[in-house]
């Protein structure tokens, strides 16, 4: 919130947020004014914990792909906050992503989980900065002071001089600097060397910043553990700055560096007396999923959500009392057991209970459900759906594909009918639109839909051309 109020009369901003799915406040940048920055202050306070896990790669492109206006277009190239807390896959390919799509990348890595190299890459590759904070500091004030450099001009043709030229220098050079940034640089040199090493920074429009320090050796007797340090931290800076394999695990072995050439191994050697006796039995051990995403974190609702991919075995409760249950909004208060049966998808909404203690992780009996398998599909699709949009998506547009539904759990077959509709030339997201549009239609269906979903669909189906072929067409998927 406090960075919405830090925003300036005539910037342009958006708001992405992301787990295991992700969701944008608008569908390009707005500028700044009064109806918009509400909407996402509101927008702001809505986020919770509860979207899953670290899917940054779509999330980034979402955000890569809002549109600035045509006239700061060229001018002002779109810069990007990232604030994170956790690892992700694909680290190599989200970092060339980053570097070819022209934004700054200015981010946050918060705690002990995020990974640094992520982190530091992107603000690397981008010209811009990174910043690593605990929780248990003032988050909020160094977020925002991070925030504040993207207002700050960037510092171009960095140069180091040096008293005499080194062997080598990490890094080689210096691709941005903002006032009041540290910077540490690392260079060999063949000789002793005394004197002063000056920085010279451009910062544009004339304003050239010079500033310099003075090199002076370490005293081996006050400073062995820094006069130790300092020669493996120059190693570190230089392999991770760009050698090649052999050199770089020539440079980790001389200098017991940890690279991802060299590995460190350790061995306990123990007496006959306390060696163990025999192989350690196994023991397999479920993930923990996170918190509101099929998990049992602390989220502020009467269950976890769960997982569009649950199966759910039932005392006396099945899965029509429960759609039943979300059309009446009363729900049932049964006893209930769940089966997970793989990686939650997308979370399906409330379900009050009195208790879950039960919890069963072998494979249930089959129940008989009451209603179709099609339909129970369809229905946790559409609870699904549901979480992505909230009153503050009033004025932007339903903006699903075919993946999208397939990750909220559409059946695999009604997909690629769907995709043979948009092979055919068919628009996508027209067929997004009508798909939903009938199963707003259908009587079994049409209670699960909440309001903003509702009139996002209605506005969508309104928006399509020549509606009736590819209507009567879907619907004659939905009777196969």
């Amino acid at each position: 919130l406090s960075i919405l109020d830090a925003l300036r009369p005539g910037d342009y901003f958006s708001i992405t947020a992301f787990g295991s799915t992700h969701k944008c406040l608008f569908p390009e940048q707005r500028r700044v004014d009064f109806p918009d920055k509400e909407f996402a202050r509101d927008f702001v306070q809505g986020l919770r914990a509860n979207m899953g896990g670290t899917e940054l790669f779509r999330a980034m492109d979402a955000a890569f792909a809002l549109k600035s206006p045509p006239e700061i277009a060229s001018e002002m190239p779109p810069d990007v906050l990232l604030i994170t807390d956790g690892e992700v896959w694909q680290e190599d390919q989200l970092l060339d992503r980053a570097a070819g799509a022209g934004h700054r990348i200015f981010t946050v890595g918060v705690g002990s989980a995020v990974s640094e190299s992520l982190v530091r890459g992107l603000a690397e590759r981008t010209g811009g900065a990174c910043e690593l904070v605990s929780p248990k500091e003032d988050m909020a004030r160094r977020i925002v002071r991070h925030f504040q450099r993207m207002h700050l001009p960037r510092a171009k043709n960095l140069d180091i001089a040096w008293p005499s030229t080194p062997l080598d220098q990490a890094p080689a050079q210096i691709d941005a600097m903002y006032p009041g940034d540290t910077v540490v640089v690392f260079a060999r040199f063949t000789e002793d060397v005394r004197g002063k090493a000056v920085l010279t920074a451009d910062f544009g429009n004339g304003r050239t910043l010079s500033c310099s320090a003075v090199l002076e050796p370490l005293a081996p007797e006050h400073d062995a553990g820094l006069a130790e340090a300092l020669p493996r931290l120059a190693a570190r800076e230089r392999i991770r700055a760009g050698m090649g394999a052999e050199d770089a695990k020539q440079t980790a072995l001389a200098y017991d560096l940890l690279s991802p050439h060299t590995h460190l191994l350790m061995i306990d050697v123990r007496t006959d007396g306390d060696k163990a006796e025999g192989i350690p039995a196994l023991r397999k051990v479920t993930h923990t999923l996170a918190a509101g995403w099929g998990g049992a974190g602390a989220v502020r609702q009467p269950m976890a959500a769960m997982p569009v991919s649950a199966r759910v075995r039932t005392k006396g409760f099945s899965l029509g009392d429960m759609v039943s249950s979300l059309v009446s909004k009363e729900p049932k208060k049964r006893k209930a057991e769940a089966f997970f049966d793989g990686l939650p998808t997308a979370s399906t909404g409330e379900l009050a209970m009195d208790s879950v203690d039960d919890m069963d992780m072998a494979p249930p009996e089959p129940f008989e459900a009451p209603v179709q398998p099609a339909t129970q599909g369809l229905a946790l699709m559409v609870l699904a759906l549901n979480d992505r949009y909230g009153e503050e998506h009033a004025h932007t547009d339903l903006g699903l594909t075919l993946d999208d539904l397939r990750q909220a759990g559409l059946d695999r077959a009604m997909a690629q009918a769907l995709e043979e509709l948009v092979a055919e030339g068919h628009d996508e997201s027209s067929v997004v639109a009508v798909l939903l549009h009938l199963l707003l239609s259908d009587a079994a269906l049409a209670g699960l839909f909440e309001r903003p979903l509702r009139r996002l669909v209605a506005k969508a189906y309104k928006d399509v051309s020549s509606a009736g072929d590819l209507e009567s067409r879907i619907a004659s998927l939905r009777r196969e």
